[in-house]
C-alpha cells in the first residue's frame, strides 16, 4: 500500500499477552506513542478518507497542467471542479444545529477550544473556572457530538 504524503503518521497495532496495543509514529519527528482504540479509529478513518479523496480525484482526471492544456482543447480536465459546495453547506447547517443544542457554557467552550483551537486551561483561566470543569464540559460536548452526528 502506497504511503500518503499528506498523512503525517504511521499507524500499527501489536498484541502482547492477549492485549491489543495501538501505536502512532509521527513521520516528521520519528516520535512513537501508544494511543487508545478510539484515537486509532479516528486516525484510521482520516487516512481512509484521504485515500478515498485521492481515488475520487484520480477518477476525475489528471490535475491541470499548463503543458497538457496548451493546444489540447478536447481535454476538459481543467474545467473539473472537485469542490463540493453542497457538502460544505450541509456540514455548516449541521454544525449550526449542533451548536444550538449546547448549553451556554458548552457553546463558549466549543467556540474557544474546539473551533478556535484554544487550550482548556486558557479558557478556564479567562472564565475563572477550574480546568476540570472545562474538561468535563469538553467531554459532554464530545458525547453530544457522537449522538448528534451518528
Amino acid at each position: 500500500m502506497k504511503a500518503l504524503k499528506e498523512f503525517d503518521y504511521n499507524l500499527w497495532t501489536t498484541e502482547e499477552d492477549g492485549v491489543k496495543k495501538y501505536f502512532v509514529g509521527v513521520k516528521a519527528t520519528g516520535e512513537v506513542t501508544e494511543v487508545d482504540a478510539e484515537v486509532m479509529k479516528v486516525l484510521r478513518n482520516e487516512e481512509k478518507k484521504m485515500r478515498r479523496h485521492i481515488e475520487e480525484e484520480s477518477e476525475l482526471g489528471a490535475p491541470l497542467s499548463l503543458d497538457s492544456a496548451a493546444g489540447d482543447e478536447n481535454n476538459s480536465t481543467w474545467m473539473t471542479d472537485t469542490y463540493n459546495l453542497a457538502e460544505d453547506v450541509q456540514t455548516e447547517i449541521m454544525e449550526v444545529n449542533f451548536i444550538r443544542s449546547l448549553s451556554p457554557l458548552q457553546k463558549a467552550v466549543y467556540r474557544y477550544c474546539v473551533k478556535g483551537g484554544g487550550s482548556p486551561s486558557d479558557f478556564a483561566a479567562k472564565q475563572g473556572i477550574s480546568k476540570q470543569a472545562v474538561s468535563n464540559t469538553l467531554r459532554k460536548i464530545k458525547e453530544k457530538a457522537k449522538i448528534f452526528f451518528a
